[in-house]
């Protein structure tokens, strides 16, 4: 059942990325050859494309505490997800390389220019770690991932590392959820703090 769910949130994705995402109505210029034959439903395919990224991620919380309850250590549990997403990623990763700067697509869309490929946007994004986190530290704020979507994998990650820490240190106490909820409860404080400070920020 959870397997069935992640195929569709996969698919309304998929489905939003190939109909509307890169038309003119959300890019400013259309890049399909079909042109905008799906902007009528623009609005509709955005509320399924938010629809479908929450399903995933809500979907990853119970597979998570799945592949916890079946790994022997941490160490066993982090060699089962880079098992399942290096080599996938890698190869994505190298194949999108090479079609862009073959093909040459970004040269001819003014709105896509950025889309070449450097070698640091390269490794940042097979390393999971958002080109933008480095550029900020590096004076480069014009990094990007090698493909977009590849910003899930930043949040994944940071998941993965918050979750299986917290599983190892207390499940064995009994204590999870309530460190798992405590952990959330500080999520969510540092996010409203991080709110209101950029809200004065503005106002000044």
């Amino acid at each position: 059942a959870l397997d069935g769910l992640r195929g569709l949130a996969a698919l309304s994705i998929v489905i939003m990325h190939f109909t509307v995402r890169w038309g003119e109505w959300h890019n400013g210029e259309t890049l399909y050859p079909y042109g905008d034959l799906f902007s009528d439903n623009v609005s509709a395919a955005l509320s399924l494309m938010v629809f479908g990224v929450n399903l995933f991620f809500l979907i990853s919380g119970f597979v998570m505490m799945i592949m916890l309850r079946n790994s022997s250590s941490l160490a066993d549990f982090s060699f089962r997800r880079l098992s399942r997403l290096w080599p996938i990623l890698i190869l994505c990763t190298i194949l999108t390389t090479l079609i862009l700067h073959l093909s040459g697509i970004h040269l001819r869309f003014s709105s896509i220019d950025y889309w070449e490929v450097t070698p640091l946007e390269f490794f940042s994004s097979i390393l999971f770690i958002d080109p933008d986190f480095i550029g900020q530290r590096i004076g480069n704020p014009n990094l990007d991932w090698v493909d977009g979507v590849y910003w899930t994998l930043w949040v994944d990650v940071r998941f993965y590392l918050v979750v299986a820490v917290a599983w190892w240190l207390f499940n064995g106490r009994g204590r999870f959820v309530t460190a798992w909820m405590v952990i959330q409860l500080a999520s969510l404080a540092l996010l409203l703090l991080s709110a209101a400070w950029h809200s004065q920020l503005g106002v000044r």
